[in-house]
């Protein structure tokens, strides 16, 4: 879901048919006190691709220029953007998921790229950080499931 609006996003769900979905995955900011402690001499500002610590390893996981679009400025702050950022995931991978299960059984699966994040990258797909604590999109995917 790189560069993609969430409506984008959800008319893609909502129209898809496959029988299975792998590797479906929406970047998510890891949480302030990750980004805080792993980030040694680095800078957490600008949270662009023009920092070296945003850019290591996956530029095209970084999403802030989507929320200066979709808020019309800057972040006010790192947890503000963390917040919308992980809050952007939750919403999108909710939708795909929850596309995939109401298709039950014409879709006979949809697999989360990727569960556990094995390093403390600025930003990724991952749904369970570093210390092994669910983001929100972890939750409200479990939640989906349990319904």
């Amino acid at each position: 879901m790189a560069d993609e609006s969430l409506d984008e996003w959800k008319n893609y769900w909502a129209q898809d048919d496959s029988l299975f979905r792998s590797e479906t995955g929406c970047p998510g900011a890891s949480p302030v006190d990750i980004l805080e402690k792993y980030r040694g001499e680095c800078s957490l500002s600008p949270m662009t691709a023009e920092n070296p610590f945003w850019r290591k390893p996956m530029p095209w996981w970084i999403d802030y220029h989507i929320f200066v679009k979709d808020n019309g400025r800057e972040a006010s702050s790192l947890a503000e953007y963390v917040q919308w950022s992980q809050e952007r995931q939750k919403q999108a991978l909710s939708f795909a998921v929850k596309a995939c299960k109401d298709r039950f059984p014409r879709c006979g699966g949809v697999i989360i790229w990727m569960g556990h994040d094995c390093y403390p990258c600025p930003a990724n797909t991952a749904i369970i950080d570093f210390e092994c604590r669910p983001k929100p999109a972890a939750l409200a995917i479990s939640e989906i499931f349990r319904r």
